[in-house]
C-alpha cells in the first residue's frame, strides 16, 4: 500500500501588505524590494484570525470539494511554528472546529521551510501501514505575529497563510516514491525567535492553566474505553 496527494487547497487572509507600504516605511523603492526577495505582497491575518482559523478555512475547502467527509478523515496533522498556544495543539483545536470523529489521530509538527517535505512522509507512513485511509496535512503559519517590521531581513519575507493537503492510499506502483531529507542543527540560531519558549521569564498570563477535574474525568473514563477497544481488536480477553 502506498499514498498520493488527492487534493490541495489553501486560504489567504484578506489584509495585504505590499511593497509600496514597506518602501515608504524603509525609504527604499518597492522595485528594489521585489528584485531582492521576489515578492510583491504578503497576506496578513487579523487579530481574530489565529493559526487555527486559517487552518480551518483551508480544510473546509477540502471538505466542500466532496473528495472526503469529516468521518473519513483518519489523521489530522498540523505543521506550524506559530500555534495559537504552546498548548493545546492546533490540531486539537482544529479537530473540534471541524467536528471530526473520535478515532481521528491528531498531532502537531514544529517545522518551518522544510515542514511539508518532512511532514508528508510522516503522514504517508500511517497510510502505508494501513493505519488510515485518508489523512489531512495542514501547513499553517502566522509569522506576522512575531515579525519586527523595522527589521528588513525578515519583514519583507514572511506573511500568513494555510494550506490543506488530502493524502490517501493508493497501490504500490503509484503515488509518492521516495524522499531525501537532511538536517544541520549547528546552524539552528540562523533563524530564531528569541522572545519565545522556556528560555525566557514568562508573564503571568502565559502560565499553564488546567481544569484538573475535566482531565481526571477524561483519563478515568475515555482511556479505559480505548484500552478495551484495542484488546477486543486483537481478540485479547
Amino acid at each position: 500500500m502506498n499514498y498520493y496527494i488527492k487534493a490541495v487547497e489553501y486560504f489567504l487572509p484578506d489584509k495585504i501588505l505590499d511593497n509600496d507600504a514597506l518602501s515608504v516605511k524603509w525609504n527604499i523603492s518597492s522595485e528594489f524590494i521585489e528584485s531582492r526577495v521576489g515578492i510583491k505582497e504578503r497576506h496578513i491575518s487579523s487579530e481574530n484570525e489565529p493559526t487555527s482559523v486559517l487552518a480551518f478555512n483551508a480544510v473546509s475547502k477540502i471538505l466542500k470539494s466532496g473528495k472526503v467527509t469529516e468521518n473519513e478523515i483518519d489523521i489530522l496533522i498540523v505543521c506550524t511554528q506559530n500555534p495559537d498556544y504552546r498548548l493545546p495543539m492546533v490540531s486539537s483545536l482544529l479537530h473540534s472546529m471541524l467536528n471530526l470523529k473520535r478515532e481521528c489521530i491528531c498531532f502537531d509538527i514544529n517545522l518551518g521551510c522544510s515542514g511539508f517535505v518532512y511532514s508528508l512522509p510522516i503522514v504517508g507512513n500511517f497510510l502505508k501501514l494501513n493505519m488510515a485511509k485518508n489523512a489531512v496535512l495542514v501547513m499553517a503559519d502566522e509569522y506576522s505575529k512575531i515579525i519586527n517590521y523595522d527589521e528588513k531581513n525578515t519583514a519583507a519575507l514572511f506573511g500568513d497563510a494555510a494550506s490543506a493537503i488530502l493524502v490517501s492510499q493508493c497501490k504500490d506502483e503509484y503515488g509518492v516514491l521516495d524522499f531525501q531529507l537532511y538536517s544541520d542543527g549547528k546552524r539552528a540560531d540562523s533563524l530564531i525567535a528569541y522572545n519565545s519558549g522556556v528560555c525566557i521569564k514568562q508573564k503571568k498570563e502565559s502560565y499553564l492553566s488546567m481544569k484538573a477535574r475535566d482531565i481526571y474525568k477524561f483519563s478515568t473514563t475515555e482511556v479505559p474505553i480505548s484500552i478495551n477497544e484495542l484488546l477486543n481488536k486483537r481478540h485479547v480477553k
